[in-house]
């Protein structure tokens, strides 16, 4: 358990530095390698990548927190950025404190936590972050332990391991499939094709059992839902492939 008898409430401008983004609207966006942080929940933030106007002032390194669209969420950004104005970027006001991943990380649970008072009628602004509080490890200087932060969460990442390995191709490398020996199938022979079943916003309750429909982004689910709702006549299904527009769940005939 997380010992938190030492920990201490700093005002929240004290502790950060923060501004608001510049607006970019979509027909204006010229296409590139910059990583567009906006208002989405999804892809860590990320709307699009553009090459960004000079008017854009490009990041590195910070956190940005959602204004509007999905309030509250707060995101790690290593890498450069730009940000729309339906986001905050903070970064760590005392310039000595490098800001890292783990960090970073221990930051942003917290300050996600302020979420539950804002929604789409009242927006994160930096007037109304000025007046935050957030409560934090101390040192023994009354000064957030910058370091405790750090040490914590690298021994969170030491406890955290993947059964599997993971293969990875990198972008420019080429790999060549010999396809000489292929030949055509009929899917309906090879696969067992199921529908799967329409449920409108209202019928969902929220839960842990991931929805997937027609999205590109986060493997395809757009919300968690309760198991409650799948009782009567709605399907779980697992160890599957989806596939987008016609909401067709796709498998192995052996399974």
């Amino acid at each position: 358990m997380l010992e938190t008898s030492k920990w201490k409430i700093f005002k929240f401008d004290k502790v950060f530095k923060f501004e608001r983004g510049k607006r970019l609207i979509s027909v204006n966006q010229t296409e590139g390698d910059i990583p567009y942080i906006s208002s989405t929940k999804k892809n860590n933030g990320i709307d699009n990548y553009i090459n960004p106007p000079n008017y854009m002032t490009i990041y590195e390194n910070v956190l940005t927190l959602n204004n509007s669209g999905s309030v509250g969420y707060c995101f790690y950004h290593p890498y450069k950025i730009v940000c729309s104005d339906h986001c905050t970027i903070i970064s760590i006001r005392d310039e000595n404190i490098m800001l890292n991943p783990h960090i970073a990380l221990f930051l942003r649970t917290l300050i996600e936590s302020m979420k539950y008072k804002y929604n789409f009628a009242r927006e994160i602004n930096n007037d109304r972050l000025s007046k935050e509080n957030i409560i934090l490890p101390a040192n023994q200087e009354g000064e957030p332990d910058w370091q405790f932060m750090e040490d914590y969460m690298k021994d969170i990442s030491q406890k955290v391991y993947f059964k599997n390995s993971i293969f990875v191709i990198r972008k420019n490398s080429q790999v060549k499939i010999d396809t000489s020996k292929w030949k055509w199938f009929s899917i309906s022979k090879i696969f067992n094709i199921e529908k799967g079943e329409r449920l409108v916003k209202h019928e969902r309750i929220e839960g842990v059992i991931p929805l997937i429909t027609a999205s590109s982004k986060e493997n395809g689910i757009v919300d968690f839902l309760s198991e409650d709702i799948f009782e009567n006549k709605k399907k779980i299904f697992e160890n599957k492939i989806t596939i987008d527009m016609f909401f067709d769940v796709f498998t192995l005939s052996s399974h």
